[in-house]
């Protein structure tokens, strides 16, 4: 079974799904140390910026013809439910001094 079966750990994957290698090469250029003239960095934020929007931008494209293509919505779906805010389980209310968390006395 171990001939078969490799021994690698998982890594889950952190960035985005539009970043690839050239604008993680453009932001590390950007943060090095070496860049000393501010015009220099301002110029590297600003390609940074740019190429970030038109990656999203093309990975939303692509999300939405592959939509239409092959009609399937998980990747969709699974894209707008990234983008959705959390829900914020810790509602409180306060009435006069006293603050209320219970969601039965928030109702009443």
């Amino acid at each position: 079974v171990d001939k078969c079966i490799p021994k690698r750990a998982a890594r889950k994957k952190i960035n985005a799904p539009w970043i690839d290698k050239e604008l993680i090469t453009l932001c590390r250029r950007k943060r090095s140390s070496k860049v000393v003239d501010w015009e220099k960095y301002r110029k590297l934020n600003n390609s940074v910026k740019r190429a970030c929007n038109l990656a999203q931008k093309r990975h939303v494209n692509h999300l939405a013809d592959e939509l239409k293509e092959n009609n399937n919505p998980k990747p969709f779906w699974s894209f707008v439910k990234s983008k959705q805010k959390g829900t914020n389980d810790l509602i409180s209310l306060k009435v006069g001094d006293e603050i209320l968390t219970d969601d039965l006395s928030i109702a009443e």
